[in-house]
């Protein structure tokens, strides 16, 4: 549970520099968010459970002001592929979960 009020703040703060490069007048900012597993039901995937909730988020607060664009299964790509377009810019939003053995 901290680990997902965790994420969820992270994200909430990303929105505020986001917000904050967006004027009133522009088009919306399109964002990328990217997550490994496949997309589940909420109860199934936490992982799923965030994306949604921060496109929420985001569409009730800052109407009009982002698209958020949910990509489940790696469909952008493997995980090295996934941070490389983090580094690059050409995904604003990834979700990786990395387990140490």
């Amino acid at each position: 549970m901290k680990k997902l009020v965790a994420l969820v703040l992270t994200m909430l703060m990303l929105v505020a520099v986001f917000t904050s490069m967006a004027s009133a007048a522009s088009k919306p900012i399109k964002i990328k968010f990217a997550y490994m597993p496949p997309e589940l039901t909420p109860e199934e995937c936490v992982e799923t459970t965030i994306a949604y909730t921060f496109r929420d988020y985001l569409e009730e607060h800052f109407p009009d002001r982002f698209q958020v664009e949910i990509y489940p299964s790696g469909q952008l790509g493997s995980f090295a592929e996934t941070y490389a377009g983090n580094s690059d810019g050409s995904i604003e939003i990834s979700l990786v979960n990395v387990f140490y053995r």
